[in-house]
């Protein structure tokens, strides 16, 4: 309904040839409203008018206070508009404590009524608003969930309808291997064929060697659980014996690839930090560790094969950037001046120290995690940014092109002595820019006193006060607080599937069977997941 009203007034503002007004382009703000009005969050605004008209009235006493105790001893509080802008700002603790320091020299019991305002209005009502909103949203998302849970029932109805050709109600086991079988041509099951009738038995509660309806739904539960991306081809085509093959992938091997690689890193920062002899001893140095690395290179190619090499992100970044080193070798024979290139080659290829979180499980476990989140944040980080867009194009409007250099209006102000005057309303990346500066709260204040003397007017602050409400109390709480119960779910829920990988591993080497590879976490974790299923996580663990 909102995206059809918006809809229906850009249209109508386009055909009344009223698109721009005072230079103002109502498409602008359309553009930027109508994917907002799909956000989940603009359901809980009346949980945040709530809550907002609580803590307006709690500032508002509060300054009616300061200025009937401290009025007559300091500036801060000379008058109730006064009163009223500083503790404000002093709720998001960015003019802390030197709003009231005057008042607390003068009187020291001043100090009880500061602390009591903070605590109150920053620690709990914050605080509050905090939880209240982000449990609202919560609240969105379990009906989101609920939506979703119902289409995904309503699909497997459908596709029970279709394997229960007979119409009984039931699926019988040769139906059901030949589904393991043909899911299996599509995606990787591990050990399909060993693991089909243990998995139907498993499935088949009644005994009676059928699979009802709602056994059906479990099977799918547990195909999603079980499937993982294709086997790396490292491991399905072997082009050497399996002895040979061990080789690179001998934990000596790695240590001593990674412990060249930091050599390498080591010896190209000092090149740049020295001068004569030893530059040219470096230099050398650098070439040797180019040949070093480029048969490390054609001994993995050779051993693994080509695609099962480059399969690997790791090896590719290895390959290209060992490659334009040995193409610099070359040069250099011709032009000394390539030298100095290789230096900065083997700083790029330092870069791959960043994959050493890959030996350390917790940190290899945190990064998967990432991830995961990141993705599954993305819709909300997308509202903080229409949010600041909106934002921005408003404050272009309002304030484009009073900042610039010998603007008298500003002098003496603590926004230009500062050198805060790059961040303004000029254009829309320098909008951004201070959009963000607001966003972080520390000296917001400065800026829209700043405006507040470009403009010569007291109520320009009402724009930066807004941001900080709606943009920093609102959309940005709910983008942190999201982000920490999401990472922290996902964490939890990677440290089961990793010890249930760790058992299964030890069941397997005690087992005479074929032994399954590594403790890490399974391929299926980071990547067959989408944020509807980490949503889902969320709700079931509230």
């Amino acid at each position: 309904m909102a995206l059809l009203l918006a809809m229906c007034i850009s249209i109508s503002a386009s055909s009344l040839g009223i698109a721009e007004y005072q230079d103002i382009k109502i498409s602008m703000y359309l553009r930027i409203l109508i994917p907002i009005t799909f956000s989940r969050t603009v359901l809980i605004v009346h949980t945040f008018m709530d809550i907002t008209g609580l803590v307006v009235i709690f500032v508002m006493l509060s300054a009616w206070l300061a200025t009937t105790f401290f009025s007559e001893s300091t500036l801060e509080f000379k008058d109730y508009g006064t009163s009223l802008l500083n503790l404000f700002v002093l709720l998001t603790t960015a003019n802390n404590p030197s709003v009231w320091s005057t008042a607390y020299r003068t009187n020291r019991l001043a100090f009880f009524f500061f602390s009591t305002y903070l605590l109150v209005g920053f620690f709990f009502l914050m605080n509050l608003a905090f939880s209240v909103i982000y449990s609202n949203y919560k609240a969105q998302m379990a009906v989101e969930v609920a939506k979703r849970t119902t289409a995904r029932q309503g699909n497997l109805k459908a596709a029970f309808s279709l394997l229960d050709v007979r119409h009984q109600e039931w699926i019988d086991g040769a139906t059901m291997i030949a589904l393991f079988l043909a899911i299996g041509r599509y995606r990787h099951i591990s050990d399909i064929r060993a693991r089909t009738s243990h998995l139907f038995l498993a499935l088949n509660r009644r005994g009676d060697f059928k699979i009802w309806s709602d056994e059906f739904e479990e099977l799918c539960d547990v195909i999603a659980k079980e499937v993982e991306s294709p086997p790396d081809l490292f491991q399905s085509r072997r082009r050497m014996s399996k002895n040979e093959m061990q080789f690179v992938t001998h934990p000596v091997y790695t240590y001593v690839t990674w412990a060249l690689t930091l050599g390498s890193l080591a010896a190209a920062i000092t090149q740049l930090n020295v001068g004569g002899s030893a530059q040219v001893l470096l230099l050398s140095i650098e070439f040797l560790f180019g040949w070093v690395f480029a048969m490390d290179a054609l001994l993995k190619v050779y051993l693994q094969g080509w695609k099962s090499y480059w399969s690997s992100t790791l090896n590719a970044f290895d390959f290209v950037v060992t490659l334009l080193i040995l193409a610099l070798h070359f040069i250099s024979f011709f032009n000394e001046n390539a030298r100095p290139w290789v230096t900065y080659l083997l700083l790029v290829r330092g870069l791959r120290t960043f994959a050493l979180v890959s030996l350390i499980t917790r940190w290899r476990l945190m990064v998967q995690t990432l991830i995961i989140v990141i993705p599954a944040t993305a819709p909300i980080l997308a509202l903080q940014f229409l949010v600041c867009s909106m934002f921005s194009v408003l404050g272009m409007h309002l304030f484009g092109g009073l900042v610039y250099e010998g603007n008298y209006a500003l002098a003496g102000t603590e926004y230009l002595t500062l050198g805060f005057e790059a961040f303004n309303y000029n254009d829309y990346a320098s909008a951004m820019a201070t959009s963000f500066n607001l966003c972080v709260v520390n000296k917001w204040y400065v800026i829209m006193d700043g405006y507040a003397a470009a403009t010569n007017s007291r109520w320009s602050r009402i724009y930066f006060m807004t941001f900080w409400a709606i943009a920093v109390v609102f959309t940005l709480n709910v983008v942190v607080a999201f982000f920490t119960e999401a990472l922290t779910c996902q964490m939890e829920k990677a440290e089961r599937i990793r010890a249930r990988e760790m058992r299964r591993n030890q069941e397997e080497t005690s087992a005479p069977v074929r032994r399954r590879s590594g403790l890490n976490l399974p391929f299926r974790v980071t990547r067959s997941l989408s944020y509807y299923d980490l949503y889902e996580d969320i709700v079931k663990k509230t």
